[in-house]
């Protein structure tokens, strides 16, 4: 059976989201050989560029923090020479010459990004801020029958399950079924990963 590329992901949660993945990224770029990249909406950018150009090992490339287009995904990317590029994600292409990414997954970086880096074989590593869900709050999403629905053997555990949401103007719907029993946690992962 092949195995599900999204299963190798790594997902962080991050008590001061900003602060937090900066402290890991900048550690990663003194731990690697490969180019690592954030991607992140532009005040993320900034801040995380701030942090970079205080560094005396590193330099930049290129810097285009627009404002006149409606792109908030940015990439802040740092080779192994310590050169530094930040560009809003026009286009996948300027993925390509990164080996590590680090993606937010709380907000404005949409599912298209995620998955062409994972279809690219790239590193990713999901992040976020962390979730105060302790499996019993009743106003969280996954605990909504309309929107979550698992499928249980008849001992009632997990096998698999379906998500789907609707915005008004578009419905998305992601399903996963295993052989493997799944847990809540599992199950809240996967989840975040597709932007659930």
């Amino acid at each position: 059976m092949k195995k599900n590329k999204y299963e190798d992901i790594q997902m962080i949660d991050l008590e001061d989201k900003v602060d937090d993945i900066t402290d890991i990224f900048i550690n990663r770029l003194y731990h690697t050989d490969k180019t690592v990249g954030v991607v992140v909406n532009k005040e993320i950018a900034e801040y995380i560029l701030d942090e970079l150009v205080k560094i005396d090992e590193t330099s930049i490339k290129e810097v285009d923090l627009v404002d006149y287009m409606n792109i908030d995904e940015y990439l802040v990317s740092v080779d192994d020479d310590g050169v530094i590029t930040v560009v809003p994600i026009e286009d996948f292409c300027v993925l390509d010459n990164t080996d590590i990414f680090y993606i937010d997954m709380d907000g404005d970086i949409k599912q298209d990004v995620i998955d062409y880096c994972v279809n690219e074989d790239k590193e990713v590593i999901l992040f976020g801020q962390e979730d105060d869900c302790d499996g019993d709050c009743k106003n969280c999403p996954a605990h909504d029958e309309t929107y979550l629905h698992t499928s249980k053997d008849e001992d009632g555990n997990a096998h698999g399950f379906t998500a789907s949401r609707s915005d008004g103007d578009s419905y998305m719907s992601y399903s996963y079924y295993s052989s493997d029993e799944l847990s809540h946690e599992d199950i809240q992962k996967m989840l975040k990963a597709f932007g659930f």
